[in-house]
């Protein structure tokens, strides 16, 4: 049996004169032979492997580097910045239209995004009929509003979209206008892809 571990050691060993080379490794090997000669081979062989197991797992900590996947958070970004630009009431006496009184939103990104979703939060002073989700309406390159209404949309560097809210009642365009410029509606938050925090947006 022991001349079967004397080769295998003598591999392990191996390792820690390399060790002596760079000038790490005498108190290993000089603490390793003591242990031998107290505690018998068995156990030396074990302290070996353990040690060898260690340089082994900080040899490999060293080469693997960290993975960034393309959508991990970047918390060095600043957030997107939105402008509305504009706010005003569509109203509609279809029977056939669940959300007959509803407010129009337009805002531009002034960079590129991806919007995951859009939620309202009211927190304003008028009393609102909201939809189970709000939905996007991208603006094309050409001008064109989408015939669609979207969840989730991408957005490019200066684009428009829009989103809606129902309101209870009709409301003129000037009230539409003075509760705007309070903030009286609430705040539109969009989740964006790549951030954790939600761009809020008073309306």
């Amino acid at each position: 049996m022991e001349g079967k571990i004397w080769p295998i050691l003598g591999k392990i060993h191996f390792i820690f004169w390399i060790c002596e080379i760079l000038g790490v490794g005498t108190l290993i090997i000089t603490a390793s032979e003591q242990i031998k000669q107290h505690f018998g081979l068995t156990t030396i062989v074990i302290i070996d492997l353990i040690a060898l197991v260690l340089i082994i797992v900080g040899i490999i900590r060293e080469r693997i580097k960290p993975i960034v996947l393309p959508n991990s958070i970047d918390k060095s970004k600043p957030k997107p910045s939105f402008k509305t630009i504009e706010i005003r009431p569509d109203y509609t006496d279809k029977e056939e239209i669940v959300y007959k009184s509803k407010v129009q939103i337009v805002l531009q990104s002034e960079q590129e995004c991806f919007i995951k979703a859009a939620i309202w939060r009211a927190d304003g002073g008028v009393e609102l009929q909201l939809p189970g989700s709000l939905k996007l309406r991208p603006k094309n390159i050409k001008g064109e509003w989408s015939q669609d209404e979207f969840p989730a949309i991408a957005v490019p560097p200066g684009g428009m979209f829009s989103t809606w809210i129902g309101l209870r009642g009709k409301l003129p365009p000037e009230v539409v206008r003075k509760i705007h410029e309070t903030k009286g509606f609430g705040t539109l938050l969009l989740k964006i892809s790549g951030y954790s925090d939600d761009v809020e947006i008073p309306i």
